[in-house]
């Protein structure tokens, strides 16, 4: 039986605060079994998920938040899992041509954080000293593209991270994820929240895109790749 990576503290105060994760408790965010012990707690944040091709319009953004998980089938469900894909892809080893093409962002994000903090031991799971979640709470229409927001799915969104950040207290946010940090910019600075006053937020290109490994002029002509490496090494991140 594989140990699970990820903890049950916070989902209580979650699901009591955020109602469409009773309605999908599959978009529960992945916050780590070590989170509680790092000093430095890092919150990653990526897109979407999506939904399988045949799904018929499930994630239509008329209908899906007033649905629940009654109206998916198993294999969809899966697809959605926040702490199920995460458990999956980080017991990889991590070989790349291992990894699900789906599961890339994760095999990126692992190898960097490997390189950053020096470990030598790179077989070892990693995603239990971090939180991870996708930004959006609705899966993208279309299988690997981007999601076409609108306004409840910004609305929910920014109310997720908030309450995300107000419960499990990260240190640190990390977008992985260009679309999820500008819309987030936007609504931080229209509802001026303190909660988000201090709090150090930092954004990559998704790593599984081709600026993960070509240089920009946004990140002082880094790679996505060398950007991220430098966040977690200027806070000194330690895998407690």
């Amino acid at each position: 039986m594989v140990t699970p990576l990820h903890c049950y503290n916070y989902d209580a105060q979650l699901k009591a605060t955020l109602n469409h994760l009773v309605s999908y408790p599959q978009l529960r965010p992945f916050i780590g079994t070590g989170w509680p012990q790092q000093t430095n707690r890092v919150l990653l944040v990526a897109e979407s998920h999506y939904l399988p091709e045949d799904s018929n319009g499930k994630s239509n953004s008329k209908t899906w938040y007033d649905g629940d998980e009654t109206s998916l089938t198993q294999q969809e469900k899966g697809w959605i899992n926040t702490r199920g894909v995460i458990s999956a892809a980080d017991h990889y080893t991590l070989d790349k041509g291992n990894f699900a093409k789906g599961h890339t962002i994760f095999y990126q994000l692992k190898a960097a954080i490997f390189d950053a903090c020096q470990t030598k031991n790179k077989s070892q799971t990693l995603f239990q000293h971090f939180a991870y979640y996708n930004y959006f709470q609705r899966p993208a229409e279309i299988v690997g593209e981007s999601i076409q927001v609108s306004g409840i799915d910004n609305r929910v969104a920014y109310n997720t991270i908030k309450a995300i950040t107000e419960i499990a207290e990260p240190t640190a946010i990390i977008f992985v994820s260009k679309k999820a940090y500008i819309t987030f910019s936007y609504w931080r600075k229209q509802q001026a929240d303190p909660v988000f006053a201090t709090l150090p937020v930092h954004h990559v290109p998704h790593p599984a895109s081709p600026w993960w490994n070509r240089t920009s002029n946004v990140y002082n002509h880094l790679t996505g790749r060398a950007r991220f490496i430098k966040i977690i090494k200027d806070m000194n991140y330690q895998l407690n």
